[in-house]
């Protein structure tokens, strides 16, 4: 577009607002024996990675009878997509201020997206990864755009390629050892409290403008 100045000012999230004591053993009854795995998003959009989702709980339905998915979307989306296992829990969307608990309730977060070529150029600075992480849960995440700064693979989050069995693995590994994911999580929420937080998206982005008003 000839635009020679570019700033990218990351999303963030409230730490205050989603923490992870905001856990309800209530939120997901007969569940409580379950290493839960959330992912919240429209079902409408391929590229916010549902079918992804469709695959890996196919594939963990044959390894490990005790984890389920939860899918938080629009319901109406859901007759497009064939979830054929039984590990799947879909919930109605719900409003923004709400989902805290939903969140801190689970036992890990996906974040997934499908590559469809243009990645690369893409800003992914998604809300529910900040969100996800702000809740204290461990993520698993594709390995795109801002989402790569966000998350250290390893550290504060564990990145993904997409392959269907390297992330079965990943869940997987993470159930077993629940030590690791909850270093994870904190570690993650660190990084909200620290830098992916709206107080600093806002001066960063104050900050930006100030620049061009300039006399």
């Amino acid at each position: 577009l000839g635009v020679k100045n570019t700033y990218l000012v990351p999303n963030g999230s409230d730490s205050e607002q989603f923490q992870p004591e905001k856990r309800d053993h209530n939120i997901y009854r007969g569940m409580e024996n379950k290493f839960k795995v959330l992912w919240s998003g429209s079902a409408d959009y391929s590229w916010q990675g549902i079918n992804l989702i469709t695959q890996v709980a196919e594939k963990i339905d044959r390894i490990d009878k005790d984890i389920e998915f939860i899918v938080i979307t629009d319901k109406k989306h859901m007759n497009q997509h064939d979830f054929s296992s039984n590990n799947v829990t879909v919930i109605d969307k719900k409003p923004y201020l709400k989902l805290p608990p939903y969140i801190a309730s689970a036992d890990l977060g996906l974040c997934l997206y499908e590559d469809y070529g243009w990645n690369g150029r893409f800003y992914f600075s998604p809300l529910k990864l900040f969100d996800y992480m702000a809740s204290g849960l461990p993520v698993i995440a594709s390995a795109f755009g801002q989402i790569t700064e966000a998350i250290e693979d390893g550290v504060s989050g564990v990145l993904t390629n997409n392959d269907i069995e390297d992330i079965a693995q990943k869940i997987v590994r993470l159930k077993r050892n629940r030590q690791e994911a909850r270093q994870l999580g904190a570690r993650a929420r660190a990084r909200v409290v620290e830098f992916y937080n709206w107080e600093r998206a806002a001066q960063q982005t104050e900050s930006v403008l100030k620049e061009f008003v300039k006399p």
